[in-house]
């Protein structure tokens, strides 16, 4: 493979280092099992650099770079893993205390994207959570509900000149805070939100489009396309339910007669 760097996404060496992804695993359990499940690994890997794993394992990414070179180079991971515990561990990446633009914060009264129902179906959190940030005022303050630390958001939100802060709140459940900063631009809110659900699981599909419209403005809509033609009347029924009066759906075609749903949250 090409030569290791600290920006090599993950997705590249999990698919050309024999090894890696028992090697990973076993730098942090909690948070990189995920990985063996194919689904998450294909949502989650391309996203995070060895940089952010090193963060999250608490391991010198230099050390980490050299274990994955050896793995590359044939040897046997056994002996790569015993020599993880004498590497020294570097601070956790998220803050530790809280941060001045969250001082006074009451966290009922800002927007929050509860990602848990996705996560309960090894879904990807991202796209809500994505439209969530993307649409944050300048100076407003944003919640997430998480199963995990989400980590590797923080080099895309670091692009974007956002900050961000993390709470642990239990076993297997974060509170993250998104801040944009007075100075930073807003992205412009789309009248239209398009999400395209043709190949994900079915499991993930009602989460994933109940939590997409939880982050809609007022008279904004959700258009979904990939719908089997089938479960389209299912599905808005279901999403009816869960969302309630304030939302409501429309079932209609594309310009190839292909089913589409909409979703508008109500002015």
């Amino acid at each position: 493979m090409a030569s290791i760097t600290p920006q090599t996404r993950l997705s590249q060496v999990l698919d050309t280092v024999p090894g890696a992804l028992d090697y990973v695993v076993s730098l942090d359990p909690h948070d990189f099992q995920r990985l063996r499940h194919p689904m998450l690994r294909r949502y989650m890997s391309p996203r995070i650099s060895l940089d952010r794993v090193a963060a999250i394992a608490r391991l010198p990414v230099n050390k980490l770079m050299d274990d994955l070179d050896r793995l590359a180079a044939g040897e046997d991971l056994a002996t790569v893993q015993s020599e993880i515990g004498s590497a020294p561990g570097e601070p956790a990446t998220h803050a530790a205390d809280v941060p001045a633009w969250f001082q006074g914060i009451d966290a009922a009264s800002i927007p929050w994207v509860d990602v848990i129902q996705i996560d309960e179906v090894s879904g990807d959190p991202f796209p809500p959570i994505s439209l969530a940030v993307r649409q944050l005022k300048p100076g407003g303050v944003l919640g997430i509900r998480h199963r995990w630390e989400p980590q590797p958001l923080y080099d895309i939100w670091s692009k974007m000149d956002l900050q961000w802060f993390a709470q642990r709140i239990g076993e297997n459940e974060w509170f993250v805070f998104v801040h944009r900063p007075e100075t930073v631009t807003a992205y412009p809110t789309k009248p239209v939100v398009t999400a395209e659900v043709g190949a994900l699981p079915e499991p993930e599909v009602l989460p994933r489009l109940v939590v997409l419209a939880e982050q809609l403005a007022r008279g904004q809509t959700l258009e979904v396309s990939g719908l089997v033609r089938e479960r389209v009347k299912t599905v808005a029924d279901q999403l009816d339910q869960r969302l309630g009066n304030d939302y409501s759906t429309e079932i209609g075609a594309d310009n190839r007669q292909r089913p589409t749903l909409r979703v508008t949250h109500g002015d």
